[in-house]
């Protein structure tokens, strides 16, 4: 049943479940960043930000802005709109199941999240890519007006977004020239913005490599790691296979929304999508070949799913509505299976 031909009554009820839902998600979140002790990259947050109330905070609001981010970006990819209280509900699940589907989830959200690292670095990331996902030329509307003063925001979310990550920041790149060529190959017009930003994150990424520590730590770490130039090629596939076996819960509700999309609804997935998809597998393959991955980078890739995810549901809520029981059913167990984690950390 869409939102629409609820009565009054359910659309009451509907709103008050999605607000205690998010109003408890968010307050568990907080909670255990506050009982968890901090640890490494945490201690630089600490300092930066003074008190470690504050700083729980700040972890909590970051990862409400992925949510938020992730709601409205997948309601851009798709040309569809929410209503406030599926708005609502779309980030308690996306909530959810990122901290159900990310298995190092303690490093990601509690135990380490520094001053700019995974949690922190992936907003500017999905701000930088909302900018080029919007002006992607749609069939029916043509492309959109940039943004007010969008030449001037977009040089420091690029900056910050290529220097999130090694990989990320390298593929953001991949991801702004193949906008701008595709933008270009349809003769719509490409703003000054675009090569702008796609300058920005490469000099963010550049910047991250060009670390002191980075510099000293790469190519000894490359030579330890990979050995031989012969070994490579082993090294990759054993890298691969172990962050597959790290992103297979997420690869797998993935692939299972994709085939009640494409394969028994036949909705096509949209060339925004399969743009996000296609980031998501580039990321994962970058990682592979960053020395010392310590799994916690994983994080990034399963934000791109959720992100795709989240507008492949919307394109099938707007097709077969009667799916939006399912859907929901499903991630409500993952939202339970976070509330348990969370419970497990903090021994109840």
């Amino acid at each position: 049943m869409r939102y629409e031909e609820m009565s009054t009554a359910k659309k009451v009820w509907y709103s008050i479940i999605a607000w205690l839902l998010f109003l408890v998600t968010l307050g568990a979140v907080w909670y255990v960043n506050f009982v968890t002790p901090f640890e490494y990259e945490a201690k630089l947050s600490l300092m930066v930000f003074r008190y470690e109330f504050v700083t729980d905070i700040v972890h909590t609001v970051m990862l409400l802005l992925t949510a938020l981010l992730i709601t409205g970006i997948s309601e851009t990819m798709t040309r569809l709109k929410r209503h406030a209280s599926e708005r609502v509900m779309c980030m308690v699940f996306v909530m959810g199941v990122l901290l159900s589907l990310d298995v190092s989830f303690k490093n990601s959200f509690f135990t380490e999240p520094g001053v700019f690292n995974y949690l922190y670095g992936m907003v500017a990331v999905l701000i930088f890519m909302w900018a080029y996902l919007r002006e992607l030329p749609y069939e029916c509307f043509g492309s959109k007006e940039p943004w007010f003063f969008v030449t001037i925001w977009i040089i420091p979310v690029g900056l910050l977004a290529g220097f999130a990550n090694r990989s990320v920041g390298l593929m953001l790149f991949i991801f702004a020239i193949v906008a701008i060529g595709y933008v270009k190959k349809v003769d719509h017009r490409v703003f000054a913005w675009m090569p702008i930003g796609a300058i920005s994150v490469f000099l963010g990424f550049a910047a991250r490599i060009m670390l002191p520590a980075y510099l000293q730590k790469n190519p000894e770490s490359a030579l330890t790691v990979f050995g031989p130039v012969s070994e490579l090629y082993n090294y990759g596939f054993f890298e691969l296979k172990a962050l597959f076996i790290s992103l297979c819960p997420a690869i797998l509700v993935t692939l299972a929304i994709v085939a009640l999309l494409k394969g028994v609804h036949n909705v096509s997935l949209g060339r925004e999508i399969n743009y996000v998809l296609a980031a998501a597998a580039g990321v994962w393959l970058f990682t592979a070949f960053v020395p010392y991955n310590d799994g916690v980078s994983v994080y990034q890739v399963i934000v791109l799913l959720i992100l795709a995810c989240a507008a492949m549901c919307l394109k099938l809520f707007e097709k077969r509505p009667a799916m939006k029981v399912y859907i929901y059913m499903g991630c409500g167990f993952l939202w339970l299976r976070a509330a348990f984690l969370i419970c497990d950390m903090l021994f109840l």
